[in-house]
């Protein structure tokens, strides 16, 4: 009876945090298809906890019946497809700015119509389900799993920040870590009669619950970033508190809530955005701009705070190997044109010519 009331009390734990991380996911980037993509892929973990509740060897007690076909046949696909969203999130996160490919999108698709065309005979539909089928399901999880963890770390050396390198491996290295944990426990050990149901429940139950609290209290603790988006770094939520200090606006709470966490980073940035992160009328914002820190418009401060910051990577020996487009990148353009034109006009030279008078690198030109 112990052991049951732990597990359940794991479950309950694990489905909080889960469904507290997936609210946070998504109300950090609303409009972003990673910040959808993980809120999504955390509503189908819960799906998979209520389903492990509702197993035959769980304490009667805390039993969920979720036995009915009908139901079965939601639920399942639901949770398999998993493995596929956390690949879809991680691809968002860490190959910003591209297309997500449409053979795997077919895949993940095939992948989420085999796994209900497995539950078939459980609805007394007498359809041959080869062995070979569920295996290969098995193996395209495995595969995803893999995709979400190469593009994780592929990314490493090219982020020049180190909170949100401390982001990727707390956060997107854990969720793959339990989702391929997971994976083996169910579809390896189990499978093979390593362990048996109850053993693998209270495996996986705490691995799920151990992971999401940390990355629940990650996420607590290094709220600069938003979990589902660490490569574009996200404005400061403005406290309550400061909204009175807002309303009398200086240069020095402006550099300490728009220069300091280098709000200017964000691609697309607008000055209405801005305005509204720092709780501020926008026509007072652009007042402010103009009479105050000297700039004729928005769009203007916004380059000058850009190429400043292109200067000073491109002028770093340590981002000797980073290419100029990927410094464009970082800062916030989202393409090289108007990083050059902009440079050019703000410093009388092109990046690569600043880079190499900044760090007395010979022309071999």
């Amino acid at each position: 009876m112990f052991n049951s009331v732990l597990l359940y009390a794991m479950e309950l734990t694990a489905i909080l945090s889960a469904l507290l991380l997936g609210l946070g996911y998504l109300k950090a980037g609303p409009d972003k298809p990673a910040g959808r993509i993980f809120a999504l892929g955390a509503l189908f973990g819960i799906l998979y906890l209520f389903e492990g509740m509702g197993r035959v060897n769980v304490d009667p007690f805390f039993r969920i019946d979720i036995s009915p076909w009908p139901w079965r046949l939601l639920v399942h696909p639901a949770v398999q497809a998993v493995p596929g969203l956390f690949m879809a999130y991680c691809f968002h996160v860490f190959q910003e700015g591209r297309r997500f490919p449409p053979a795997l999108t077919l895949l993940l698709c095939l992948q989420v119509a085999l796994e209900a065309i497995v539950l078939l005979p459980e609805g007394g539909i007498d359809l041959p389900i080869p062995n070979p089928l569920r295996i290969g399901l098995d193996i395209m999880q495995l595969f995803f799993v893999s995709l979400a963890l190469f593009w994780t770390l592929k990314g490493w050396s090219d982020d020049l920040v180190q909170e949100r390198r401390l982001l990727r491996w707390l956060s997107v290295s854990l969720q793959g870590l339990m989702v391929f944990i997971v994976l083996v426990i169910e579809n390896l050990l189990v499978a093979n009669g390593v362990i048996d149901m109850e053993q693998a429940r209270l495996l996986t139950v705490s691995t799920i619950t151990c992971v999401l609290t940390a990355i629940l209290l990650a996420s607590m603790k290094i709220d600069r970033f938003a979990p589902g988006e660490p490569i574009s770094q996200l404005a400061v939520g403005t406290e309550k508190t400061e909204s009175g200090r807002l309303s009398r606006l200086t240069n020095d709470d402006f550099e300490k809530l728009f220069h300091y966490p280098r709000l200017h980073r964000e691609s697309g940035l607008t000055i209405s955005s801005l305005a509204a992160r720092l709780n501020l009328p926008e026509y007072r914002l652009r007042k402010f701009i103009r009479n105050s820190l000297g700039y004729p418009n928005f769009n203007s401060m916004l380059h000058r705070y850009r190429i400043d910051d292109a200067c000073e990577l491109l002028a770093d020996p340590a981002s000797l190997d980073i290419p100029i487009l990927k410094i464009a990148m970082t800062v916030g353009y989202q393409s090289a044109t108007p990083f050059n034109v902009a440079f050019r006009e703000l410093k009388g030279e092109t990046p690569s010519e600043f880079r190499r008078r900044a760090l007395s690198i010979p022309n071999r030109s």
